[in-house]
């Protein structure tokens, strides 16, 4: 029997730090063409606070990991953004796209500037955000007023009028800004919703070794792959199971 877990981690500013070792549930959504992915985290009903205050509030970070027994991967970073009222507490989150909606933008301007060249002279590194570039292309004049205007705002703007998409994806658990024209995500506008308690996975499947190789053979129920519709069944000759969270 394979068993779907979580840990949810939660660090403040001053250096307090909160693990949460399973949850109640998990919706995640990924959508480029909002520029931002959001997490909403539902935590257990037995959580108990020292105090009458909550101590998570806006602005603090989040990691969640999510996984089979005790093999979890990270898969959301990021800053809570709204937190609930009603047990069980809901905690609503976006990525790193939302330390980008605050920062503002200098006035820009330059002839046959580059997308490299513009991403170098935003201030990513003073959020310790790394960036790549594919496809990179030629903005010819570039020009860009930043009176009240965040680095958000200037990466909506090269998506509407250059067709260039910006999004973060976790690279070894490191989020990493990806812009570039043509750029395409398998993940784009979809959601992932997973509830503690009924996601479990009936586990049918055997491990036969073969000439010095090992699978996995037989069937098993998931309700954690995208891919795979809640109840289906799946017969496969596997060199090993698959990755629940697809990404």
């Amino acid at each position: 029997m394979f068993r779907l877990n979580s840990q949810v981690i939660i660090e403040k500013e001053k250096g307090a730090r909160y693990i949460f070792n399973g949850i109640a549930g998990c919706r995640l959504e990924t959508d480029m063409s909002s520029l931002t992915s959001t997490c909403t985290v539902k935590l257990s009903r037995k959580v108990k606070w020292e105090g009458d205050r909550i101590p998570i509030a806006r602005g603090d970070d989040i990691t969640v990991r999510l996984g089979y027994d005790e093999n979890l991967t990270v898969r959301f970073v990021g800053k809570v953004t709204i937190v609930g009222i009603h047990a069980p507490l809901e905690l609503e989150c976006e990525d790193w796209m939302c330390k980008l909606k605050k920062e503002p933008v200098k006035n820009i301007s330059g002839k046959q500037m580059l997308l490299s060249d513009l991403l170098g002279l935003l201030p990513l590194s003073g959020f310790d955000i790394r960036w790549e570039v594919y496809k990179d292309k030629d903005l010819e004049y570039f020009r860009w007023n930043g009176e009240n205007a965040s680095i958000s705002d200037l990466l909506g703007k090269l998506k509407d009028e250059h067709q260039i998409t910006s999004f973060f994806r976790l690279v070894d658990d490191v989020p990493i800004l990806y812009c570039g024209e043509g750029l395409s995500d398998p993940l784009n506008k979809q959601t992932w919703e997973f509830k503690w308690g009924l996601n479990l996975i009936k586990d049918e499947t055997k491990l036969i070794v073969e000439d010095g190789k090992e699978y996995f053979t037989g069937s098993f129920i998931t309700f954690g792959i995208p891919e795979v519709t809640a109840g289906d069944w799946i017969f496969s000759r596997l060199e090993k199971l698959p990755e629940p969270f697809i990404g």
